[in-house]
């Protein structure tokens, strides 16, 4: 689930399943929010994992460009 996903030392798992429920019963709207969280898990599993091959690509690309500059 999206509350999994996340690192529970910025996001309290609770926090996020409430408001996915929520969204969900159509209670609020927390499309943005939803959004948001979406798109930093996304981040996280790509720029901050330590067993990802695209984290190592994207830090060469960036090492590259400061060598570049």
């Amino acid at each position: 689930t999206l509350a999994s996903d996340l690192p529970e030392s910025i996001f309290q798992k609770d926090s996020v399943e409430r408001t996915l429920l929520q969204h969900e019963r159509g209670t609020v709207d927390h499309a943005n929010r939803i959004w948001l969280l979406l798109t930093f898990a996304s981040w996280h599993r790509q720029y901050r994992s330590t067993d990802s091959t695209f984290a190592s690509d994207a830090s060469s690309d960036q090492e590259a460009s400061v060598c570049e500059s």
